[in-house]
């Protein structure tokens, strides 16, 4: 039962990048809309398709993505508009002490 929990969570989300060095500085350089640095990569978690989606006809949350089995709306100034070297959406989840999760930044992937 536990190894069946664990691929189902492998196979829709994937928890960290994968790392590669010629794109720490890339990673670094990323801001969403507002201004605010997404901090770097290892921060990213990288999205599958399925779990990331545009929204049409929604301008203040033209995105929403799936993270830890719950679908967040993503608020147009944390969207990054930067080329998406990876070709994977990447978001940059933060975790509140009461238990919500703030969306800091999105990256669309490549199908966007």
């Amino acid at each position: 039962m536990i190894r069946l929990a664990s691929l189902v969570l492998l196979t829709s989300f994937v928890y960290a990048h994968d790392h590669n060095p010629s794109l720490d500085a890339w990673y670094k350089s990323l801001r969403n809309i507002a201004g605010s640095s997404c901090c770097d990569g290892s921060d990213a978690k990288s999205v599958l398709d399925p779990d990331w989606e545009f929204v049409r006809d929604e301008v203040e949350f033209p995105y929403k993505v799936k993270y830890i089995g719950v679908w967040h709306k993503v608020h147009r100034e944390r969207v990054v508009k930067d080329n998406n070297r990876t070709g994977i959406a990447k978001v940059w989840p933060v975790v509140q002490t009461q238990g919500w999760v703030d969306i800091n930044c999105f990256l669309p992937g490549s199908g966007s």
